[in-house]
């Protein structure tokens, strides 16, 4: 597995059926009745996953990912408006894109220096599973908070301005550091991160791995496209001496968890009630 800045690790955008790998030209003609965009990436790992090499695809509503090593090629078409989650995740050299739907999840994983080939796909989800509820044309709204934002953890800003464009947040809630409980390895923290909703979705900006000990680097960022609709639920999973963990789930399919400091859990509560999120309890029923 190819895992450096080599030229070899880069995606590349495929023009034409006949540039596809032989195994995978049936499979793509046969799911799209023209040639989609198309974005090939070699064989990749990092810190959080690997993948083989894999035609990532979009168009006529639908995403696809085929999996064109081997004898056997492994194939998933997904539709844009059954994707129950969409996570992008940076650290450093290595990046990648998630895909959660029906309980399942899908990765391609490659080289940072390709991200701009990948754009297309968050665009595409934006554009089928944003509303425009929250649209702000002026955007006085936004400067101002993300100014406030600046000031409290100015690394989210760049993100948020970003991600949001113009449209007017509806409801934050932002977790501070803080200390977790100590393990026999040493001690721990609750990174910072922070949620977002607007525009029918609730968003998620953390490093890769939120609970991590004191002593570890983190250089990720990851961004998670939550639809919130009517079937989003939150789940209490666990309480631990100083915070618990707060899942985000659709039917049984657990999508995000997220620890909530207990001196944070009354304003996580107002987060999810401002954004329309339903609490439920582990049986599934809302209280």
């Amino acid at each position: 597995m190819l895992r450096d800045g080599a030229i070899a690790t880069w995606s590349e955008v495929v023009n034409s059926l006949g540039d596809v790998h032989e195994n995978a030209r049936l499979v793509i003609s046969q799911s799209f009745h023209s040639f989609p965009y198309c974005v090939w990436s070699p064989t990749f790992a990092g810190n959080y996953g690997r993948s083989r090499s894999t035609y990532l695809c979009i168009g006529e509503g639908k995403i696809g990912f085929i999996r064109a090593e081997g004898k056997t090629i492994h194939h998933i078409s997904i539709p844009i408006s059954e994707i129950d989650e969409f996570e992008t995740g940076t650290e450093l050299l290595s990046s990648w894109i998630t895909i959660y739907f029906h309980g399942q999840r899908a990765s391609v994983f490659f080289n940072s220096v390709s991200k701009p080939l990948y754009a297309r796909f968050i665009d595409a989800f934006l554009a089928e599973r944003v509303t425009d509820s929250d649209f702000n044309p002026i955007q006085e709204d936004n400067e101002t908070y993300l100014k406030a934002l600046k000031k409290e953890d100015f690394k989210y800003e760049t993100y948020v301005r970003r991600v949001l464009g113009k449209r007017r947040p509806l409801a934050s809630f932002y977790h501070p550091t803080a200390s977790a409980p100590r393990s026999i390895f040493g001690a721990r923290i609750i990174s910072s991160y922070l949620l977002i909703a607007a525009g029918g979705l609730l968003y998620s900006f953390s490093e890769g791995r939120i609970i991590r000990y004191v002593r570890s680097v983190n250089y990720s960022m990851v961004i998670r496209y939550i639809p919130i609709a009517t079937t989003l639920m939150l789940r209490h999973t666990d309480m631990k001496d100083t915070y618990s963990i707060q899942s985000f789930s659709r039917f049984e399919w657990p999508l995000l968890e997220v620890p909530v400091s207990t001196t944070k859990s009354g304003e996580f509560s107002t987060f999810c009630r401002e954004s329309k999120i339903a609490w439920s309890d582990q049986r599934g029923v809302t209280p």
